[in-house]
């Protein structure tokens, strides 16, 4: 039995600045994860990967300013430690998660300094730059589901 998964990250997302005045505008893109297509024998775990990219624009003067962003919880758990994909049908749930590092250690949340990512950035003014932040996912290996396609939406905040 396969199924397929797939996580909307960039269709939520939030951008919010810091302080009045445009000194510094950010805009993110991408995020999507796609798990392909998951069987309930697999006895390992899948595991992707992908980025999202924030292109910031210092205006006005000299930008100087930590980029911090975070992840909502799941739409379908309403908690970061658990997120839930559920099917097209609305029956099922397959378990996952997103993370900040490589090894799958710190699983990405909204607490900042501790389960978030954050970049520092200087730009001149009026040059542009991109950040990338990477993120990690993980698929739970044998979990018994119907056939089908299956999705959450996790909200992205970008501040700076």
């Amino acid at each position: 039995m396969t199924c397929l998964s797939r996580t909307a990250l960039a269709a939520a997302l939030a951008l919010s600045a810091n302080g009045a005045g445009a000194e510094l505008l950010c805009v993110a893109q991408g995020g999507d994860i796609d798990f392909g297509v998951y069987s309930v024998m697999d006895q390992a775990p899948r595991i992707v990967s992908t980025n999202i990219t924030v292109i910031c624009r210092s205006v006005g003067r000299r930008s100087q300013s930590v980029v911090r962003m975070a992840m909502g919880p799941s739409s379908h758990t309403n908690v970061v430690n658990i997120r839930r994909m559920r099917s097209h049908l609305g029956r099922s749930t397959l378990d996952y998660n997103i993370y900040v590092d490589p090894a799958l250690t710190v699983v990405w949340g909204e607490s900042p300094g501790i389960n978030t990512a954050a970049q520092t950035l200087d730009l001149p003014v009026g040059s542009t730059t991109e950040l990338t932040f990477p993120l990690y996912a993980r698929i739970y290996p044998l979990q018994d589901v119907e056939p089908g396609n299956y999705t959450d939406v996790i909200r992205v905040t970008v501040s700076f």
